[in-house]
């Protein structure tokens, strides 16, 4: 899974809120901040108290929650995420893809990194990189009619139950193998 920017002692809203604290006279409101981080993770459909530590958290749900940090922000405008499904159920996958439709037609732009093919079908443009260059460009669908590497590593990944074998090809260096049911 990608690096957490996190602090593990701290409490979910803590978290949420670092650096970006609602006060009230100089003292934080903690009142006002659990009720916005309830709110948010009612959003993203996370059943998690906002009182708990982070540490005792699974590594999904606190990666939900850094999502959930940029919905905090008023005037989000562009979000990257990296691999962002790397350590999610496939229910929170189908959580994040919500989230992510629901923030671009808020007019926020999103650039979405992922080695999992089948995960970038909703981007409206695809960067298809190899050795750091751009060897392919298009929709999904244009990539696909294309036959070119993007096909093929899309089909080995959509089609394989071989595990091992994916991880094993030179050309695809996974981190944590392949998603079913995206």
């Amino acid at each position: 899974h990608q690096e957490l920017n996190m602090f593990r002692e701290m409490r979910v809203a803590d978290n949420m809120f670092a650096g970006n604290e609602i006060a009230r006279f100089g003292v934080i409101d903690r009142a006002a901040q659990r009720k916005r981080v309830r709110e948010v993770l009612s959003r993203l459909q996370l059943d998690v108290d906002p009182d708990e530590k982070m540490m005792n958290l699974r590594v999904g749900q606190q990666q939900i929650i850094e999502i959930g940090k940029t919905m905090l922000k008023q005037k989000l405008r562009v979000l990257i995420m990296d691999e962002p499904t790397s350590s999610l159920s496939n229910a929170e996958v189908e959580v994040l893809f919500k989230l992510i439709e629901d923030l671009r037609s808020q007019g926020v732009a999103i650039i979405y990194i992922s080695h999992r093919l089948a995960s970038t079908r909703f981007c409206d443009r695809i960067l298809f990189l190899e050795d750091g260059r751009i060897t392919e460009e298009g929709t999904h669908e244009e990539l696909i009619a294309q036959e070119g590497i993007y096909r093929s590593i899309y089909e080995i990944q959509m089609n394989s139950d071989d595990r091992e074998l994916l991880e094993q090809a030179e050309f695809f260096p996974l981190k944590g193998g392949v998603e079913n049911g995206l």
